[in-house]
């Protein structure tokens, strides 16, 4: 269990001083939704306003929305665009001082407002605080798998502290492997209109945005205590379908903008090159069944160093066991694919204003939603 910590006097003063404004972006998912803005109620501080931006029509989403009658929530739909041009169009329309993103399939804990209040108002240049997203207790037992193998050292190694709870408060330094655009939250004069999200990237979109934070020497923290429950997909299919999206939009960042990127996401693009070149080296000698066996016993270990999956008993390890090859192969895949992309649009968008060599958008070159 995550241990809150106890604000001062003093912070406490400065966090009263400080509005918050949460941004919501959603798009045809009325039940998730609902389960999200519930819950955010229930915490949203005093000098708090929701702002939830239907990015699409959605007559479901709309009806909801109109029957809540809260003088806390703003809405508005907008025409369907790409998340990050919804993100921007929203930054630059709140007026919080503290612009907390989370997405339409979190549920808060009560304490997750006054946690991030806190870290801003304890630390006046402090630009990005996030915190991770874990799985919620309601989970089946399918979807808990998947959240226990982004646990792992050999599933997640690189981002896995996005998806672990902490035995422990940890407050620390962070950077784009850290943190997760589902719960993120910025100072907004000091990212704002500098800094955006970056329109032509399909996903992971925050990877960017942290990575051109941190070249302007902005602070950015990772909160253990600001965690969120975020909704984990429901079939195997979907949670592959997520991993490709995940990859897709790191190929498309290491394509564009290399220096962004740790050296590990270079190794696991070639990793299926590398695989069968290895297999087909191996075949000749007879070595490929004791590759495998080793490579299997290194997915055991890594599955035994998930807490989420121990508590799953022997099914879960099993289950973790089995997911992380699939997870490598369609990672790796997508990975390609991405960087595929990010060079054809890199080549467009080379002479252009989007391209910058902070790795993210210039707002203001970014078309506005109608």
């Amino acid at each position: 269990m995550i241990k809150r910590r106890v604000l001062g006097v003093g912070h406490q003063i400065r966090s009263a001083n400080m509005t918050l404004s949460v941004v919501v972006i959603t798009r045809s998912r009325p039940e998730l939704l609902k389960k999200c803005v519930e819950s955010i109620l229930c915490a949203l501080p005093d000098n708090g306003t929701l702002h939830v931006v239907v990015n699409g029509p959605c007559p479901a989403t709309s009806r909801y929305l109109g029957s809540l009658g809260s003088t806390r929530i703003v809405t508005r739909e907008i025409a369907l665009t790409s998340r990050c041009t919804a993100r921007n169009w929203a930054l630059s329309r709140v007026d919080g001082d503290i612009v907390h993103f989370l997405d339409d399939d979190v549920v808060i804990p009560r304490h997750l407002f006054a946690e991030i209040i806190g870290v801003f108002a304890s630390t006046p240049s402090v630009a990005v605080v996030g915190g991770p997203n874990l799985t919620p207790l309601d989970s089946t037992f399918a979807q808990k798998c998947f959240g226990a193998v982004l646990e792992t050292p050999l599933g997640a190694p690189k981002v896995r502290v996005r998806y672990r709870e902490s035995s422990r408060p940890i407050l620390r330094s962070a950077d784009q492997h850290d943190l997760i655009l589902c719960n993120l939250a910025v100072r907004k004069k000091l990212v704002w209109p500098a800094l955006g999200f970056d329109s032509q990237i399909t996903s992971n979109e925050e990877n960017l945005f942290v990575h051109g934070c941190r070249g302007r020497g902005l602070e950015i923290l990772y909160c253990s205590n600001a965690f969120v429950y975020h909704h984990r997909r429901a079939t195997l299919a979907g949670f592959l379908a997520q991993i490709a999206s995940y990859g897709r939009g790191r190929g498309e960042q290491m394509a564009r903008f290399p220096a962004s990127n740790h050296p590990l996401f270079a190794v696991i693009a070639c990793l299926p090159l590398l695989a069968t070149l290895w297999l087909i080296a191996l075949a000749s000698s007879g070595q490929v069944a004791l590759v495998a066996a080793l490579y299997a016993g290194a997915c055991l270990i890594s599955a035994g160093h998930s807490p989420s999956a121990r508590r799953l008993g022997y099914r879960g390890i099993v289950a973790v066991l089995l997911l992380q090859p699939a997870l490598h192969i369609v990672f790796s895949l997508a990975l390609w694919k991405g960087m595929t992309r990010g060079i054809r649009v890199g080549s467009v968008l080379c002479l252009s204003s989007d391209a910058t060599e902070t790795g993210f958008a210039n707002p203001r070159s970014i078309s506005e939603p109608a």
